[in-house]
């Protein structure tokens, strides 16, 4: 295991280093889609915190990045420094993740992913009702924050892929760790965790709050590379796009969330001109990843270890964990409906 350490730390340095030199050698639209595959990860990996690791299908993360987005763009017009509108969005989220989290720690399945659905709702609507503040469904121009003196495009890069490396860092962590540990221990077995003394709701509500902190730190970085937001970009289709990348990438994985980013980005893409046939082409992926790999693609390389070519002795074949098939049986079957 140390030996695998020591060759991913380098590995994830010169990764680090080449995505910070690709804006001084790539074009603009190249620059916008590896910060927008960025955002999308680290949107992904909250996401992923909520419905992976604490197994809870929670359908508001959209709407979570709606609020960072519109947060920051709102108190960015009265001349708050961005990184300040940042810290104060993330902490709004947390408590709406929470006080969501309080009744929605008591449901299961279809009536949690409708409740936390309604809820993502409800944040999109507020920001399309208000048109004084917002302009309503025409959208509102983001005020743009600069980084040493680059175009708007490049500057979001660059923004983004500071918060993002931070983001992954702490993420990776906690998750990790004890929380991470023990948010799957809830999942797993969650009617044994009481009497071993492991407070589940406190942890589950824990893990609304997380989700919800990224998603609208990823909502805030979208807003700046954007640079024009309106209510229907945080709408079904964004948390149809989001589902199929978590499914797809890897439930519990957080190689899966930048996995799934990268293959959310071509797929929109490769899509964009099916027009309403859009949400269909998303569930069929969707249906065929989870049939075919319930892990996501990030599960191939232990299935392959697992295969008779290749294990030689190296033990039993891995198996997907049962939580983590249940939770994608669970989404797939809450994702069809919706798009149907």
């Amino acid at each position: 295991m140390s030996s695998l350490r020591r060759f991913k730390i380098p590995a994830l340095v010169v990764l680090v280093a080449l995505l910070a030199a690709a804006p001084s050698v790539l074009n603009s639209y190249r620059v916008f889609v590896l910060a927008l595959i960025m955002i999308y990860a680290l949107s992904v990996l909250g996401f992923n915190v909520l419905v992976g690791w604490s197994g809870q299908i929670g359908l508001a993360q959209a709407g979570f990045m709606g609020l960072g987005a519109y947060g920051t763009a709102l108190l960015l017009q009265r001349g708050w420094d961005f990184w300040l509108a940042l810290i104060v969005i993330a902490l709004v989220a947390a408590v709406l993740g929470a006080l969501v989290g309080f009744p929605a720690v008591q449901l299961r399945g279809f009536f949690l992913a409708i409740a936390t659905l309604a809820f993502g709702e409800l944040i999109i609507r507020s920001f399309a009702e208000a048109r004084g503040l917002t302009g309503g469904g025409t959208g509102m121009a983001v005020p743009v924050y600069r980084l040493f003196g680059l175009d708007q495009t490049r500057s979001a890069y660059v923004l983004t892929l500071m918060v993002v490396v931070v983001g992954f860092i702490i993420l990776t962590r906690l998750l990790h760790g004890r929380f991470g540990r023990t948010l799957k221990a809830i999942r797993d077995i969650d009617v044994a965790t009481g009497p071993i003394g492991v407070p589940s709701p406190r942890y589950k509500l824990l893990a609304f709050a997380l989700s919800g902190v990224v998603g609208a730190v990823a909502g805030a970085l979208f807003g700046q590379l954007q640079s024009f937001i309106f209510p229907d970009m945080f709408g079904v289709n964004l948390l149809v796009i989001l589902l199929v990348m978590l499914l797809v990438g890897g439930v519990a994985s957080i190689p899966g969330s930048v996995i799934g980013a990268i293959f959310g980005v071509i797929v929109v893409e490769i899509f964009q001109d099916l027009g309403q046939y859009q949400r269909l082409a998303y569930g069929m992926a969707l249906i065929i990843i989870v049939r075919f790999l319930p892990g996501g693609i990030a599960s191939i390389p232990s299935r392959l270890r697992g295969t008779r070519f290749l294990r030689r002795g190296s033990g039993p074949t891995p198996r997907v964990e049962a939580g983590d098939r249940s939770i994608a049986r669970q989404a797939t079957v809450t994702t069809a409906e919706r798009v149907g």
